[in-house]
C-alpha cells in the first residue's frame, strides 16, 4: 500500500498515524479493517482482501514445503527394494536357508550399516531359480553413489539396498572396512552380494536445524528463509491487488481499458489459483507419507516471525520514508469528508525518495565506503585468480564471499539507476559495469565459476577506480549554441588574410582590423600622438582626453606603484613558515572569540576550504554571526594582504562587522552568507584557475572586497521593481544599474569611514587603482550586461594573445567575469548545495511577487508563488545565463575547473532539473515552498 503511493503519479493521501498506517499495511489487520482513510471508489473490496491474504498464507506454506523438500515417497520406494531382494533370495534357495546374516559391518558415505544378509548367486545347473532377480539386486550396487546427499546431515540418504560381498576397489566411500578382498576368495565366493534386511531403518524427510522431539519438531532456519523469500513475492502481489482495486473503465467505447482490466483480473486470479493448486499437492504428499508436524509447526513459526518482522519493518518505513517524504495532516479522519476529497492532488512523493538516494550516493562518506569496498574486492579477485589454489581455499567459500561483494555492487547499481531516473545506465562505462555485475551475480546463483569472468571483474574494478579518481569524463562535452558575432567577423577577416587573390594592401587592412577587434578597442578614439603632436594644441589634447574614457579611469593617472611591485616580485617562491601560520591561527582565534569545541570543528571544516564543494552552509551554521569575521581574517591572512598593506586588525574587524550589518536579515538569498559564498568561490578560481600569475596583490584585495560588497545593502527586490515603483534609488541613478550603483556607493561609504579605513596606508596611486577596480567589478554584475560581458570575453579568449601582460583591460576583464561567475555559481555546485540556494533564491523572488500583488503591480515572471514552477525557471536560467557563462570562462581556466564546475555540477543539475520538470509538468498547483525545494529534510 505505502509503495503504491510513491509510484503512482499523484496522491491525495497524507501521512496517517502509525496505528492507521499499520491497519493499512499489516497482513492480518488489513484483512479485517476497511480502508476508511481512502475514497470509497479506491478501497479494496473484501473478496479481494480474502484472495490477498489467502495468497500470502498458502505462499508461505508452499515455500516452507518446498524448502523442506519432502522426499518420503521416493525414500519409501527405494527402501522397498530391500524387501524385494530378501524375498527373492528366500525364494531362490527355498527350502534351504541360505540367506543368512552376514557379520560384515562398515560405514558408507556417512551411514553405519551392520544388518546384512548374504545373497549368493543362484546355481542354474543345480536347478536354483531367480537368477534374474539376483542380477537385479546386484544392479542396485551401481546406484549407491547416485543417492541424494543430505547436506545439513552431512551424509547420503539412508536408502541403500545391496553392496559387494568383497572389496573390489570400487567403493571409495566405505569407512571401517571388514569385508575380505576379492582376490583372496575362491572364484565361486566372489560373485555374491550382501543386502540389508527389510527391517533396516529407512530415510525420512528432515529439515535443517530441527528443534524438538521427532513427532513435534520444527525448523527455525526454514521458517526464516521462507519468510524472507515470501516478502518480495507478497510485495509484488500486493501491488497488483492495489492496482486492480484502483483500475476503472472510464471510456466504455475503448477496447483497451476493459481489456487491461480483464488481463489484470486474469493475472491475479491465475497467481492465486496456481499457489492454491501447488499447496493442495504438497498437503496431499505430506498427509500420506510425510511428517505433518514438522511442516505445520514450521509454518506457524514462519507466520509468527513474519508478523513480527512486518510490524518492525512497517515502523521503520513509517519513520524513515512515509513521514519524511509524504505530507503531514492534522486529522486523518477528515479524509472521509467530501470537502477533503475535493482537495487537489499533491505532488508525487517518489522524486523525494530519488533525491534522498541521490544525496546519499553523492556524499563523501558513501564515496569513501565505495572505494574501500572496491579496494578489498580487488585484493580478493587477485587472490582468487592467483594463489587461492595454492592455499587450498574451497571454491564454495570463494563463491560465497564473491556473492556477498556482488550483492553489494548490485544494490549500488540499482540505487544509482533509481536515483538518476535510468540516466546512470546511458553512460557506456556504467552500462558495462552493470552488465559485468549482473552476469556475475546470475552465474554465481547458477553455481558457475569461471576464471575468465574473474579477469573481467578485475578489469571492472580498475575502470571504476580510475573513473573515481579522475572524475567521470564520459559525458560528451556540451557546446554552447550561442554564436558570437565577433568570432564570425574575425573568421571572415582571417579568410581574407589567407586569400591568394587579394592584394597585400587589403590583407594589411584586414590584419589591422583583426588586431583592433581582438584588442576590444573598436569604439575607442585612436590617433597617432607622435604624428599629430606638433600640429595639435594643448587645448585640443585636453578636450580629447576629456571626451574619452581615460578621463575617469584613474588607473591611467599613475604608473604601477614601485612598492606594490617589490612586495610581489618573489611571491611565487615564498614558503609558508609553520610557526607563523600557528601564530596567525591563534590571532584569528583571539579576534573572533569562539569556544574551543567550535574552533576544533571549524578546523575540520576548513580542510575543504580550497575545494569547489566546500560546505558553506555547514561553515555558517558552525560560526553563526562570527562567520564573516573568521572568513575575512582567514582569507586575507592566507594571501598575506593584512601584512602587505599594513591593515590594522581593529579597522578590518570594524569593516567586516559593518558589512554584515549592512545586509537585511529578512533577505533569504541576498544576505551575508551569499557574500561569503561569492568570495569563497572567487578564492577557488584564484587558486585553481591560476589567476595569481595575472593579478597583483592589490588586484586580489580589490577582488575579494568586491565580492564581499557586491550585494551590499540589497533590499531584496530587483532593478525592475525599483524602476517601476519610482524608488528614490532608481531616480538617483537614472534607472541605470540601480542596485549595482547602490552597492558601490555603500561599499565606499564603509571603506572611507575612519573606523573602517583599511586603505589609510595605501599610496595615492594604489587607492585610486583599487577604487576603479572595485567599481568596475561590481557594476559588471548587472544582469543586463550579461551578453556584452560574455561575448567580449569570448572574443578576447579566441585570440592567442589573451591576456596581454601590459594590457590593463584584459586584467580587468578577467576580474569582472570571474566575479560574475562566482555570483552565478550555485547551479554548478553539488545538487544538495544547489537546491538549498535555489530554495533561498526562489523564496526571495516570491516575496517580491507578494509585494507586487499587494501594491497592484503586474507580478514579475516566475515571481508568483501560486503559479511558478521553479524547476522550469531554473532550467531557463541555466540555459540562458549560467551555461554560456561557464562554457566561456572554462575555456580560459584549467581542466580541473571544468571537472568541478561542469562535469560534476552543471551537467548533473541539468539532468536533475529535467527530471523534476517531467515529474511536475501535469500538476495543477506547481507552487513549491522553500522546504520542498530542499534536497534535505
Amino acid at each position: 500500500m505505502w509503495a503504491y503511493k510513491f509510484i503512482k503519479k499523484d496522491t491525495r493521501l497524507q501521512v496517517p498515524s502509525f496505528q492507521t498506517f499499520l491497519k493499512q499495511n499489516h497482513d492480518i489487520l488489513k484483512l479485517w479493517c476497511e480502508e476508511v482513510q481512502e475514497p470509497p471508489e479506491e478501497r479494496i473490496i473484501f473478496p479481494l482482501r480474502i484472495i490477498r491474504f489467502g495468497t500470502y498464507f498458502f505462499l508461505l506454506f508452499l515455500l516452507v514445503a518446498a524448502l523442506i523438500n519432502p522426499q518420503d515417497i521416493y525414500y519409501t520406494e527405494e527402501c522397498y527394494k530391500r524387501t524385494v531382494c530378501y524375498t527373492e533370495c528366500s525364494k531362490s534357495y527355498f527350502p534351504e536357508i541360505s540367506c543368512t546374516e552376514s557379520p560384515i559391518t562398515f560405514k558408507y558415505n556417512g551411514n553405519r550399516y551392520n544388518n546384512f544378509f548374504t545373497y549368493k548367486r543362484p546355481d542354474v545347473k543345480q536347478g536354483q531359480g531367480g537368477l534374474e532377480k539376483y542380477e537385479m539386486c546386484k544392479g542396485y550396487i551401481g546406484s549407491n553413489t547416485g543417492y541424494p546427499f543430505i547436506k545439513h546431515l552431512g551424509r547420503q540418504a539412508h536408502v541403500h539396498t545391496c553392496f559387494s560381498y568383497c572389496i573390489n576397489g570400487d567403493d571409495d566411500y566405505v569407512i571401517g572396512e571388514t569385508r575380505p578382498n576379492c582376490v583372496d576368495l575362491p572364484t565361486d565366493e566372489r560373485d555374491q552380494i550382501i543386502c540389508l534386511y527389510p527391517e533396516e531403518r529407512c530415510e525420512t524427510t528432515t529439515a535443517p536445524s530441527e528443534l524438538g522431539p521427532y513427532d513435534a519438531s520444527l525448523s527455525p532456519e526454514i521458517a526464516v528463509y521462507a519468510m524472507l523469500i515470501c516478502t518480495p513475492i507478497q510485495f509484488i502481489f500486493e501491488f497488483l491487488c492495489v492496482m486492480l482495486a484502483r483500475m476503472k473503465v472510464f471510456n466504455h467505447e475503448s477496447t483497451w481499458e476493459p481489456l487491461r482490466l480483464l488481463l489484470f483480473q486474469i493475472a491475479v486470479t491465475s497467481i492465486f489459483t496456481y499457489i492454491i493448486a501447488q499447496s493442495v499437492y504438497f498437503i496431499e504428499v505430506i498427509a500420506t507419507s510425510g511428517r505433518p508436524a514438522l511442516y505445520f509447526l514450521t509454518l506457524l513459526l514462519s507466520i509468527v516471525l513474519d508478523q513480527i518482522k512486518s510490524v518492525l519493518f512497517l515502523y521503520v518505513i513509517y519513520l524513515v520514508i512515509v513521514r519524511r517524504f509524504m505530507h503531514l495532516s492534522i486529522n486523518e479522519s477528515e479524509y472521509v469528508k467530501p470537502e477533503i476529497l475535493a482537495i487537489p492532488k499533491q505532488e508525487n512523493a517518489l522524486p523525494r525518495l530519488q533525491v534522498f538516494c541521490l544525496k546519499t550516493l553523492e556524499s563523501t562518506t558513501f564515496e569513501m565506503m565505495s572505494m574501500a569496498l572496491i579496494s578489498i574486492y580487488t585484493i580478493f579477485v587477485l587472490f582468487q585468480l592467483t594463489v587461492a589454489d595454492i592455499f587450498g581455499v574451497p571454491d564454495s567459500l570463494l563463491a560465497e564471499i564473491d556473492n556477498v561483494f556482488l550483492s553489494l555492487f548490485f544494490t549500488e547499481i540499482i540505487l544509482k539507476t533509481f536515483a538518476s531516473n535510468l540516466m546512470f545506465l546511458f553512460d557506456i562505462f556504467n552500462a558495462f559495469d552493470a552488465a559485468v555485475v549482473i552476469i556475475s551475480e546470475v552465474l554465481n546463483i547458477m553455481g558457475i565459476v569461471a576464471k575468465g569472468l574473474g579477469v573481467l571483474r578485475l578489469l571492472r574494478v580498475v575502470v571504476i577506480t580510475i573513473r573515481k579518481i579522475t572524475g567521470n569524463q564520459s559525458k560528451l562535452r556540451h557546446q554552447s549554441k550561442m554564436n558570437n558575432p565577433v568570432e564570425s567577423v574575425i573568421k571572415i577577416l582571417r579568410a581574407i588574410v589567407e586569400s591568394k587573390e587579394l592584394g597585400n594592401s587589403v590583407k594589411k587592412e584586414a590584419k589591422w582590423a583583426i588586431e583592433i577587434i581582438e584588442s576590444n578597442k573598436l569604439y575607442e578614439l585612436n590617433f597617432d600622438m607622435a604624428a599629430e603632436e606638433k600640429s595639435m594644441g594643448v587645448e585640443a589634447k585636453a578636450w580629447l582626453n576629456i571626451t574619452t574614457e581615460a578621463a575617469n579611469d584613474t588607473t591611467q593617472w599613475f604608473e604601477r606603484d614601485l612598492d606594490d611591485f617589490l612586495k610581489e616580485i618573489h611571491r611565487d617562491d615564498e614558503e609558508p613558515d609553520p610557526n607563523k601560520l600557528e601564530e596567525e591561527e591563534e590571532r584569528i582565534k583571539q579576534i573572533i572569540q569562539v569556544q574551543p569545541r567550535i574552533w576544533n570543528n571549524i578546523i575540520k571544516i576548513m580542510d575543504d576550504f580550497d575545494k569547489w564543494d566546500f560546505d558553506i552552509f555547514k561553515y555558517q551554521e558552525a560560526l553563526q554571526d562570527a562567520a564573516i569575521l573568521h572568513f575575512g581574517f582567514k582569507l586575507f591572512t592566507m594571501y598575506g594582504l593584512l601584512e602587505k598593506f599594513s591593515i590594522a586588525d581593529n579597522n578590518f574587524t570594524n569593516l567586516l562587522t559593518q558589512i554584515k550589518n549592512s545586509f537585511y536579515e529578512n533577505n533569504s538569498y541576498h544576505n551575508v552568507l551569499k557574500a561569503i559564498d561569492i568570495t569563497r568561490n572567487y578564492h577557488y578560481f584564484v587558486k585553481h584557475g591560476e589567476l595569481m600569475k595575472h593579478l597583483s596583490d592589490l588586484n586580489v584585495m580589490a577582488c575579494f572586497l568586491s565580492c564581499l560588497m557586491a550585494d551590499l545593502g540589497h533590499p531584496g527586490v530587483n532593478n525592475s521593481y525599483l524602476i517601476a515603483t519610482k524608488h528614490p534609488k532608481a531616480i538617483r541613478y537614472n534607472d541605470k544599474s540601480v542596485l549595482e550603483n547602490h552597492h558601490c556607493a555603500m561599499a565606499f561609504k564603509l571603506l572611507l569611514d575612519p573606523q573602517n579605513d583599511i586603505f589609510e596606508l595605501l599610496s595615492e596611486a594604489q587607492y585610486w587603482n583599487i577604487r576603479q577596480i572595485i567599481i568596475k567589478m561590481i557594476l559588471a554584475t548587472d544582469l543586463s550586461n550579461h551578453f556584452e560581458l560574455v561575448m567580449a570575453f569570448r572574443g578576447r579568449v579566441s585570440t592567442k594573445k589573451f591576456p596581454e601582460e601590459n594590457r590593463a583591460e584584459d586584467k580587468q576583464m578577467i576580474m569582472n567575469i570571474v566575479l560574475y561567475a562566482s555570483d552565478h555559481a550555485a547551479p554548478c555546485k553539488g545538487s544538495i548545495a544547489y537546491f538549498r540556494w535555489m530554495a533561498n533564491e526562489m523564496e526571495e523572488y516570491y516575496q517580491q511577487g507578494d509585494i507586487e500583488k499587494k501594491l497592484g503591480y503586474t507580478v514579475t515572471n516566475f515571481y508568483d508563488r501560486t503559479t511558478c514552477n521553479p524547476f522550469i525557471f531554473q532550467r531557463g536560467y541555466i540555459s540562458v545565463i549560467v551555461e554560456p557563462l561557464y562554457l566561456t570562462i572554462l575555456e580560459f581556466l584549467p581542466a580541473v575547473c571544468r571537472t568541478d564546475c561542469q562535469t560534476k555540477g552543471l551537467e548533473e543539475n541539468k539532468a536533475l532539473l529535467d527530471q523534476k520538470i517531467e515529474e511536475t509538468k501535469n500538476l495543477m498547483n506547481v507552487s513549491m515552498s522553500t522546504h520542498e525545494l530542499n534536497l534535505v529534510d
